[in-house]
């Protein structure tokens, strides 16, 4: 997403309200990108040749694609890219409305000392630049149901409940 917003600067241009989801791993080193089985740019011309070359040439002959770590991403903050979204964050804020909101995934919901840990940097970017903050993980109405059997996405109540989340943050923020 930094590289979209560096690419695109009029993305934030002609916006008034910027809002950001932060999730673990967020600020995390760039991993270099794993190649096109996991992000095809283009529809396959024959499905079997792809499910071939993907899961009986792969394991054979090892990994088509470099290595790029652990999906989701985890770790914690680089200082680099932490110190690159404090950038766009200061460029960003002062002249629109910045929401971030800090989404966690299921097992986050119940291990709330790691979440706390894995959030700190942006609570404490969002206390200096006076920024509307949303932990969705201290939202009452946000709970185990609202996820999908992965533990990451939110199911379609889920999306409903986020939405809500969102649009009550936006439209105190709106109002001051």
């Amino acid at each position: 997403e930094m590289v979209y917003l560096d690419r695109n600067p009029d993305v934030l241009q002609n916006a008034d309200t910027v809002i950001i989801e932060y999730m673990s791993g967020g600020l995390a080193a760039a991993s270099p990108w794993p190649g096109y089985y996991v992000f095809p740019d283009h529809k396959t011309w024959l499905l079997t040749s792809y499910i071939f070359r993907k899961y009986v040439l792969g394991p054979i002959f090892g990994p088509v694609t470099n290595a790029f770590g652990s999906l989701p991403v985890t770790g914690v903050a680089d200082a680099a890219q932490l110190q690159r979204f404090q950038t766009l964050i200061s460029s960003v804020s002062t002249n629109r409305n910045v929401v971030i909101f800090m989404y966690p995934m299921l097992w986050e919901l119940h291990d709330q000392h790691s979440w706390l840990e894995t959030t700190a940097p942006v609570r404490d970017l969002c206390r200096q630049n006076s920024l509307t903050c949303i932990d969705v993980a201290r939202e009452p109405t946000w709970t185990e149901s609202a996820y999908k059997g992965d533990g990451v996405h939110p199911t379609v109540a889920g999306n409903k409940v986020l939405a809500s989340i969102l649009a009550r943050a936006v439209t105190s923020k709106s109002a001051q």
